[in-house]
């Protein structure tokens, strides 16, 4: 059913992780997910194939049924099973993306200089990580205002129709990206 709704633009951030990857000369990239049913995963995933298709590449996806540090690190070690190729990652949240780089770092892996690693989300762990993630930053006091302003809205007027509001999102860069060696 119709329902009032603010939510950050995850395709286009997920689009502008991948799109950086690119830039950054990384063509084995794979993408580390929560449950293929979360509507924000599936989005978030959706604009990570959209910009590795825009360079006729294909992600390599690994679902996980959480989005913890601990799903992040098992994804990894699945992820590297897989495709040991692999010298970039695009994760779903933050958590998730801490966790790839705390399994690759155990594994012997040095990120960014091995693999580069983007996450999503801008959680306050996500700078005090070493290294600082790369992320997505998603405007949450942003979201907020046009919640208050949507909910203004309907007292006003109880009859509006319902409306998805989608608030931009942009990337956050620090250190845990670099240039394909």
């Amino acid at each position: 059913s119709p329902v009032n709704c603010i939510n950050s633009d995850d395709e286009g951030g997920a689009f502008q992780a991948a799109a950086h990857l690119l830039r950054l000369g990384h063509t084995n990239i794979g993408i580390i997910a929560g449950p293929s049913d979360w509507i924000s995963t599936a989005r978030r995933v959706r604009g990570y194939q959209r910009a590795l298709a825009n360079a006729n590449l294909q992600g390599c996806v690994v679902h996980m049924n959480e989005t913890t540090i601990s799903s992040g690190r098992e994804a990894y070690h699945l992820l590297h099973e897989q495709y040991p190729d692999i010298t970039a990652i695009c994760a779903v949240n933050d958590s998730m993306a801490i966790g790839a780089i705390r399994e690759a770092q155990a594994q012997g892996k040095n990120v960014p200089e091995d693999l580069s690693v983007v996450g999503f989300d801008d959680i306050t762990w996500a700078e005090l990580n070493t290294p600082p993630l790369t992320t997505i930053r998603i405007p949450r006091q942003q979201i907020g205002k046009e919640a208050a302003h949507r909910i203004l809205m309907l007292l006003q007027d109880p009859d509006l129709p319902a409306s998805e509001i989608i608030v931009p999102v942009h990337m956050v860069e620090r250190h845990s990206t670099a240039l394909r060696r």
